[in-house]
């Protein structure tokens, strides 16, 4: 079932692609594009595969128990980005930019098992299925853009190797409880 798209609010939680990268260290593309745009650099980079409500910490428990064989299954999924759109986060409540990824696979399949999941739980998806993960915040807080623009790339971008699942809850704008890290074990 499909809930009523919105921004986020505290109480959310959120189903994300990360990478397993511990070094902190910014890729030289998002450095160049703070250079150019200003903001924050997003940290860590993550893709969105889902988000819904649920005031019940047992069915999230019990969601991130039927995503650990995912991990095997799916992962690791290589992020790509295609272009980028500054655009207006309502949550935030700042500009933002915002890269569109390269449609793939592995990415959708995981974005597909992540909805059976929350649907078998009887828990409210607020993305539409074909969603997949369309968007990555790069930038927060850049300048208002003149116009509506969409920034293309030479070429397609790695912007990192998904190789973990995150499951947190939002507290405020920026401020995030982690409540399950998913990780393939030895």
């Amino acid at each position: 079932m499909m809930g009523k798209f919105r921004a986020a609010a505290p109480g959310d939680i959120f189903v994300l692609l990360m990478p397993d990268d511990n070094t902190g260290a910014t890729p030289a593309w998002q450095c160049a594009l703070q250079e150019q745009y200003g903001g924050r650099i997003t940290a860590p980079l993550h893709v969105t595969l889902q988000r819904f409500t649920c005031s019940d910490l047992k069915k999230v428990e019990m969601l991130q128990e039927r995503l650990q064989p995912a991990i095997a299954t799916f992962l690791p999924i290589s992020v790509m980005g295609s272009d980028m759109t500054p655009l207006y986060s309502n949550f935030r409540h700042n500009h933002i930019l915002k890269c569109r990824l390269q449609r793939n696979d592995s990415l959708q399949a995981l974005t597909e098992e992540v909805a059976n999941q929350l649907r078998a739980l009887a828990l409210t998806a607020h993305y539409p299925s074909s969603w997949s993960g369309e968007l990555v915040t790069v930038l927060e807080g850049i300048e208002p853009p003149p116009t509506d623009f969409v920034i293309p790339l030479s070429a397609p971008t790695q912007f990192f190797v998904g190789t973990q699942l995150l499951i947190s809850r939002v507290v405020g704008p920026d401020h995030y409880e982690q409540l399950y890290q998913l990780k393939q074990t030895d």
